[in-house]
């Protein structure tokens, strides 16, 4: 049977039903069509543009019409649109052909039913793991695969809505046709990716097994050069490998990583691994043992580690941009007023505990986390009045959330513990664990609860609390960090604790073992479940549901049989979710949530950030908690077609007013753009998230760092942290090495979103640019700190920056925080600070974040030339290591011990890293929220430090646009056009490319262009449609008076765009001096004298004025200078005075939109609100400000 293309089913849908598909306001938001695209104003000229698409004309659409039309006439509209003989249809056919070609990938239709079928594990490689297929010609049929009836409904479903359905899940022929033909075309384009993919094994393989040979066969004289080779050519295939899941393929990587472990503990001699070392071959041991340098030593090792990599993907690695506004929560009450005028004995009064201490708690703690709480020994040293110990108590504000948590838990009404990060969730959900087990032998005994709840009874059982287990469900990585609270708290033998791991087919005898070994009352014993393993239970014993389930569990045939062996055969007094958030997404472990929610009395979600960036997000997290109102799928819909129709909306208008109002224009420009959209959604957005907060109203609880206490103070008790961006001029060999890698994406695909190594690899060249894996010298490890210092294109700025700022602080503890000078390369004591010398018990510890697992290498080689030991944690580290190296970092002191922790990927959530009070984050984090949670590992409970957070940003890269967090969004614009053109061109395309910057298919690597085999066209450059001359509905046009007029020139040809042209006056306001500057290479940053005068405590000394204003210059190339950006600073420090405005008659130059193309050149007069001083404005607590000299730092050429 003939395969049929996209715009043949597209054509066969629309004849089946001329509603169909592009009156449908579901796929009107997917594609961005509002209607027929055909669709033309008949009283215009053939050469006006199209209604709907804007690179047609009327001509054009004049002839796809009569196409459509003959297609729907003929007798076989499938051989009409074949027809391969220039007739009457064939320039129309053409140009459908065409245009469906190249739009199918910009809607990203392929993307949508990859997510499909992945979620319902029809994912390619998952399925030939399911069907044991050993080679590319076992790969199964679609029907054997059963994928259409796994994905058709829901495929259905995200396409065309409720439109779809003709009565509950049944689905209209016609769409149910044209669904079958996108997911047979899906299945091909797997089945070539498969063939595509098992070639290059075989060929690697091959390569792989010779390599070996050559170091490893009787006469082999292995080399450092020979033994590299064999090491990439490895990395290449078990980076191919890994995305096969079948056992076979498991086992190959498993042993390729014995292996090249091995080798690795053979380089460095280490003893403890004798037995895998003598599993080498004896050639290879001996080229091994002769490595003579700890250089050659270290060079293997980072190939080693590159391998390793590859073998597993790293946590680090994948990011997400969304450019939405973030969901606010912070005008939602904390649910707890009623305790707010409460002292301390009040609330214990409450409790029923006159002893003021917490049932069956320690009541201290060991502050170096150097015993074992649970061991008998360690039970008697905190027993022992003389130990160094703590007092271990609840704070006023933890006392008040157990209080309303057992109140919530008597009725058995769900929970949600939305205290931010740091303000001690942990302690409340094992506090409440405690009591309710209290509680329960306080009423056996005398008949009722103890304090406020004597009157209450349990809900479902009219009586007592009932003896049933907790379960805890939490991230992976978090189980350990778990057990570790619970024994911190918890009184050795009080209560049992089941770690429940691993996937269904290990635990099948979990419950008839582990379980029935225990000793203690089922409501003294706690399940510690990983997310995995709850998602593995239910993956065997539920299916997925219909379109209309949202995640409801459903009972497969084997439910009844199988469910005593899982976490859903059994009854809880209590679910805990921690890290709910991740979580409010419909998929399967949505689900196990759901279901454990259902089997416990009470359920509670832990999570500082319920929302992020839609509201479906917060009615997904109703759903998990089961509350009532989001049962509502009628009102669910509803509010899905109001937030749809508003962005359909909204984006019609985007595109009437062009790119000068586009998306991404306003994330760089800010929101007073007066060419922008006025929007729709947002208030529709609004209304629905306040209806939503009124229904999660009485579940929740929410305080936050700012919260306050009965007496008026913060409940954290932590003093204030500081935050500090380091603003780093990248020397000019690395921003030359930057500019060739760039034009080196921008050559292999002009839309930047569409090169799968964009994101990382060009985030990694920022560190340092031998680090990307395209250039032809990689990364090696300087000999000596000469050669770093002197050597061309070795020494560079992030780098020797971190090895100097750590340096620095870990020679003495409580250091006045350091500053970059103006030349961007030197680092000094921030005049605005003095010394501090709090807990000086306790050494300064350094946390070092760096967001890519596969850079650290290079971080670890720079600081050991500086004589700075390093530990590593990262999402590779395996479980038992990491529980080692968070010991060690922990217990470390001044002279014994390791003080600086490399932190990867893991660590975002959950971790307490309070034993450290200075981080310095590296690579910039997109999400607010993310970057909050990574500040609060070290900003907590129980830190007795000033806090500060270093943030490295490299002037003029894309650490400026993602650093959100130390910019506004009017200094990031400056940053945007003072860059190098060729990072500019990375985020001058569409929203849609940038929408795709960062994510990238699983196939697309090896399958580039199997989207043309599913058009009858060559293939043909994409086009950039061209901006829309209309303007309505516009904050100018509709708010506000419009803005001086600007004169502008606009030329024909691909796109009406303008485009920034840099314009560098630093030469005139600075002289020859400034030249001698930049042509001098700086040594190692040095760090200028501490003893810095002192300066009024809270001031804050602004760069000198700029003074008259200076002539435009005549345009010039880009020159390697940094756009000057102040940073957020201490948020505590008072505001500068403001300055003067500046004289009416200047003038400068219009900023335009970054995303645009050359033209020609104007100036247009400062309009008086942009010469007044603005206010800086205080966000998260944190002070952001644009300078007067950063913000006037450069002139600007407008080409439009």
């Amino acid at each position: 049977m003939p395969t049929i293309p996209y715009p043949l089913a597209l054509i066969q849908l629309w004849i089946a039903n001329p509603t169909l598909p592009w009156s449908n306001p579901v796929w009107q938001s997917i594609t961005h069509v509002p209607g027929d695209p055909w669709a033309y104003d008949r009283s215009r000229d053939v050469t006006a543009a199209a209604t709907h698409v804007a690179e047609w004309t009327v001509g054009k659409a004049q002839a796809i019409e009569v196409f459509m039309n003959n297609c729907k006439a003929a007798q076989d509209p499938a051989e009409h649109y074949a027809s391969k003989r220039k007739d009457n249809d064939h320039e129309g056919r053409s140009l459908w052909n065409a245009w469906v070609k190249i739009s199918w990938t910009k809607w990203k239709i392929n993307k949508l039913v990859d997510d499909i079928l992945q979620e319902n594990h029809c994912e390619p490689h998952e399925v030939m793991a399911r069907f044991n297929c050993k080679t590319a010609d076992e790969f199964p049929t679609i029907d054997v695969a059963q994928v259409k009836q796994a994905a058709s409904i829901k495929l259905a479903d995200a396409l065309f809505g409720d439109d779809a359905f003709t009565d509950g899940s049944f689905v209209v022929p016609s769409i149910m046709t044209f669904v079958t033909t996108v997911l047979v075309l899906t299945w091909s384009r797997y089945r070539k990716v498969i063939r595509r993919q098992a070639n290059s094994i075989d060929k690697k393989t091959q390569e792989v097994e010779e390599r070996w040979l050559a170091i490893t066969s009787t006469n082999a004289n292995p080399t450092m050069a020979s033994i590299r080779t064999y090491l990439k050519k490895l990395e290449s295939l078990v980076t191919l490998l890994s995305v096969f899941k079948d056992q076979e393929t498991v086992k190959n990587l498993e042993a390729c990583r014995e292996q090249v472990n091995a080798m690795l503990a053979a380089a460095k001699k280490d003893l403890t691994k004798a037995k895998p070392i003598a599993r080498l071959p004896k050639s290879l041991r001996d080229a091994l043992d002769r490595l003579a340098t700890e250089e050659e030593v270290k060079e293997l090792e980072l190939l080693i580690q590159t391998t390793l990599a590859a073998m597993v993907p790293l946590e680090g690695d994948g990011v997400v941009v969304d450019f939405e506004e973030n969901m606010n929560v912070n005008d939602w009450k904390s649910g707890v007023e009623e305790y707010d005028r409460c002292s301390e004995d009040n609330l214990w009064e409450h409790l029923g505990l006159s002893e003021k201490r917490l049932p069956f708690f320690q009541v201290r703690s060991d502050p170096d986390a150097a015993i074992d709480p649970w061991s008998e020994e360690g039970q008697q040293w905190l027993d022992n009045p003389t130990s160094p110990t703590q007092n271990l108590a609840p704070r006023w504000h933890q006392l008040v959330g157990i209080l309303r948590l057992i109140d919530r838990v008597l009725d058995c009404e769900p929970v949600m513990l939305m205290d931010g990060v740091g303000v001690g969730k942990t302690m409340q959900a094992v506090g409440l664990i405690a009591c309710l087990a209290h509680y329960r032998e306080h009423y056996r005994k005398h008949g009722k609860f103890p304090g406020k709840f004597a009157q209450r009874f349990h809900k479902k059982t009219g009586g007592n609390i009932p003896d049933l287990p907790v379960v805890i469900m939490s991230p992976p990585n978090l189980q350990h960090q778990w057990m570790n609270e619970i024994q911190r708290y918890l009184r050795r033998a009080t209560f049992d604790v089941l770690p429940y791991a691993g996937k269904y087919a290990t635990r099948v005898q979990w419950w008839t073992m582990a379980w029935s070994r225990c000793q203690q009352p089922p409501i003294r014993r706690i399940i510690l479940a990983t997310i995995n393993a709850a998602q593995d239970d239910a993956a065997t014993i539920f299916i997925p549901g219909d379109r209309n389930s949202y995640g409801q569990p459903r009972r497969s045939p084997r439910f009844e049989r199988t469910s005593p062996n899982t976490l859903f055969g059994h009854e809880y007094v209590m679910s805990i979710v921690d890290e709910g958030h991740i979580l409010r997404n419909i998929n399967m472990a949505h689900t196990a949530a759901r279901a454990l929610q259902g089997k416990s009395h009470s359920t509670v979600i832990m999570t500082a950030t319920p929302v992020t960036t839609k509201p479906a997000d917060l009615w997904n997290m109703g759903l998990l908690l089961g509350l009532q109102q989001f049962k509502d799928i009628a009102l669910l819909k509803t509010m899905n077609r109001e937030l749809s129709a508003a962005q359909r909306r909204d984006r019609k208008a985007q595109r009437e007013v062009g790119v000068e109002g586009s998306i991404l224009r306003a994330v760089f420009v800010g929101n007073q753009n007066p060419e922008a959209a006025q929007e729709e959604y947002l208030p529709v957005m609004r209304n629905w998230m306040g209806r939503m907060r009124e229904w999660f109203a009485p579940a929740i609880i929410l305080r936050t760092v700012d919260s306050t206490d009965n007496t008026g103070k913060k409940i954290l008790g932590l003093p204030p942290y500081h935050d500090h961006s380091l603003k780093i001029k990248l020397l000019d060999w690395e921003m030359e090495k930057l500019r060739h890698i760039a034009r080196g994406y921008l050559d292999e695909c002009p839309i930047v979103g569409m090169s799968k190594n964009f994101y990382v690899e060009f985030r990694r060249s920022i560190l340092h640019p031998h680090m990307n894996s395209n250039e032809d010298r990689s990364w090696t490890k300087p000999k000596s700190r000469e050669e770093w210092d002197t050597s061309p294109d070795t020494k560079s700025m992030k780098l020797d920056m971190l090895a100097a700022l750590l340096k620095y602080h870990l020679e003495s503890d409580g250091r006045r925080p350091l500053m970059v000078d103006e030349s961007g390369r030197t680092l000094v004591p921030n005049p605005a600070f003095t010394a501090s010398n709090n807990n000086s018990d306790e050494p300064d510890r350094v946390v070092v974040f760096s967001a890519f697992v596969t850079s650290n290498q290079a971080i670890v080689d720079i600081l050991d030339l500086h004589d700075i030991r390093v530990l590593e944690l990262n999402g590779q580290t395996p479980m038992k290591k990491r529980n080692g190296i968070l010991d060690e970092f922990r217990s470390s002191s001044r002279t014994v011990g390791v003080r600086v922790l490399i932190l990867s990927g893991v660590g975002m959530v959950g971790l307490n890293l309070a034993c450290a009070n200075i981080m310095v984050v590296m690579d910039t984090l997109w999400s607010e929220q993310d970057d909050r949670q990574l500040r609060g590992r070290i900003y907590r409970h129980p830190q007795a430090k000033e806090v500060h957070v270093y943030r490295a940003i490299a002037l003029k890269t894309a650490d400026v646009f993602l650093n959100n967090i130390s910019f506004s969004k009017g200094a990031m614009h400056e940053a945007f056009i003072g860059a190098d053109k060729e990072f500019r061109c990375m985020f001058e395309d569409d929203d849609s490319a940038m929408g795709d910057l960062i994510f990238v298919d699983p196939l697309t690597p090896d399958d580039p262009t199997d989207d043309d085999n599913n058009m009858d066209v060559d293939a043909e450059p994409i086009r950039r449609n061209k901006a829309s001359k209309k303007k309505r509905r516009t904050k100018a046009t509709a708010k506000t008076p419009l803005s001086p007029t600007r004169p502008v020139t606009k030329r024909k040809g691909k796109g009406s765009r303008a485009k920034f042209k840099v314009v560098d006056t630093d030469d005139e306001f600075e002289g020859a001096a400034h030249k001698r500057r930049k042509d001098t290479e700086l040594p190692s940053p040095p760090i200028a004298n501490e003893e810095v005068p002192d300066i009024t405590s809270g001031a804050v000394v602004l760069p000198k004025s700029l003074g008259e204003t200076q002539p435009l210059p005549q345009p010039s190339a880009p020159k390697d200078t940094s756009v000057a950006l102040e940073s957020r600073g201490d948020h505590n420090l008072p505001n500068p005075s403001p300055r003067p405005p500046q004289p009416s008659s200047s003038s400068t130059v219009f900023p335009a939109s970054p995303l645009t193309h050359p033209s020609l050149s104007c100036t247009a007069p400062i309009p008086a609100a942009a010469s007044a001083h603005k206010a800086p404005d205080v966000q998260d607590g944190c002070l952001r400000r644009v300078s007067e000299e950063e913000s006037t730092d450069c002139s600007h050429e407008i080409l439009s």
